[in-house]
């Protein structure tokens, strides 16, 4: 057993296990002795020397292996404060002192207006926070610009406005964290919800992204956790989600989200709120920056599960979806880029020539959905004007 001193059977300190990962200092109670006083008091000192040196790596390590010895499994040498020599820490071996984990957060904005106040007023309170990155994709309003100024956080203008992936993916490399927050803007995060988002993601390296419990200012629970739609629950949901609500493929898309039950894997998280663990990310490029908007999660969602992660909807963290801006006045561009979305992402998941009758068909029924729903929007905000 390594000790602090001679090797005489005195040292005050001493390694608790020398085959053990963890090691700690253990004091021994000293015997008694008929060693000269002066002998006695060059020993103690040579005690302290390893104290202090201890002390010194702890405070200024920020790895948690640079606690290393002489013959320990480290071998981690350093020069002596004392005598200026290089000597190993042969009698110290100190606690491993884990660095909890963090995350970059990314707001992507356009034409925000005050909601980036509030969502950067509720991220300033969380802890685990690395760096906050403002993202706007060239904005009319000057209002992310005027609130990254005010909170003193990183604003990023992309110049152009290249949709929300494409915003998501310049945020991204700003930071180093190991997890990456992506919002929106008109988001507002519970007191320590970033930090709940974290624990779960880092109590299991299969998870690759964990999506908060989203709810509407009524309370409601947003439906952000989904399976990955296949070709027959896709069209089966499409189809009759409308007009018969509780068809089969309806009830098996939309997932029963409840506080109560804890956890709930998904194939496909909201965009609107969600953290991804920064390996899983950057093995799969982030977001295909094909998607302007609408799909760009699911399709996320897909890429990562093929990478071997798992999607995870938790309860545990909460946020508030405190609404954007309408576009019930004219829903037909934000319609058809939905539909659009739509028809790249069966694309890419059928890709194969002897799969085109799919995205033939796909594309018929998306045509006609995109069509009806237009007319019926246009119809409801007419009514409400009137």
């Amino acid at each position: 057993m390594l000790r602090c001193g001679p090797a005489d059977g005195r040292a005050w300190w001493r390694y608790v296990s020398s085959s053990s990962s963890e090691w700690a200092l253990s004091p021994l109670r000293p015997p008694m002795s008929t060693t000269p006083l002066r002998a006695r008091r060059a020993r103690s000192l040579r005690r302290w020397r390893c104290v202090i040196e201890a002390v010194g790596v702890l405070l200024r390590s920020n790895d948690a292996s640079l606690t290393g010895c002489e013959g320990g499994p480290s071998g981690y040498e350093r020069a002596d404060p004392f005598s200026g020599r290089r000597r190993g820490h042969g009698a110290i071996r100190l606690f491993s002192m884990p660095v909890p984990a963090t995350a970059d957060v990314v707001v992507v904005t356009y034409n925000p207006g005050a909601t980036i106040a509030s969502f950067l007023e509720s991220i300033a309170k969380q802890a685990g926070v690395a760096s906050i990155a403002v993202v706007d994709n060239a904005s009319r309003d000057g209002a992310a610009a005027e609130a990254a100024q005010s909170a003193g956080v990183t604003f990023v203008d992309t110049g152009r406005n290249g949709g929300y992936g494409f915003g998501a993916n310049r945020g991204a490399e700003v930071g180093t964290a190991p997890w990456i927050l992506i919002s929106n803007a008109d988001i507002v995060v519970d007191d320590g919800a970033l930090e709940r988002l974290i624990e779960v993601g880092e109590a299991d390296a299969s998870i690759g992204i964990v999506g908060p419990h989203i709810r509407e200012l009524d309370g409601s629970t947003y439906p952000s956790a989904r399976p990955l739609p296949t070709f027959v629950l896709g069209t089966g949901h499409a189809l009759f989600g409308r007009v018969w609500p509780s068809n089969p493929w309806t009830r098996r898309y939309r997932i029963t989200l409840d506080p109560a039950r804890g956890n709930v894997p998904a194939g496909w998280l909201s965009g609107a709120c969600f953290l991804i663990r920064r390996e899983a990310w950057e093995r799969v490029g982030g977001f295909d920056e094909g998607f302007f908007m609408f799909f760009e999660d699911v399709d996320l969602g897909r890429r990562v599960g093929e990478a071997g992660y798992r999607s995870v909807w938790t309860p545990r963290a909460g946020v508030t979806h405190i609404g954007g801006h309408s576009y019930r006045s004219d829903p037909a561009p934000m319609l058809k880029a939905h539909h659009d979305s739509a028809r790249r992402y069966v694309s890419q998941v059928y890709p194969h020539w002897w799969q085109a009758p799919i995205r033939a068909m796909v594309a018929a029924g998306l045509a006609m959905r995109q069509r009806s729903e237009i007319a019926a929007a246009r119809s409801e905000a007419g009514t409400q004007a009137d």
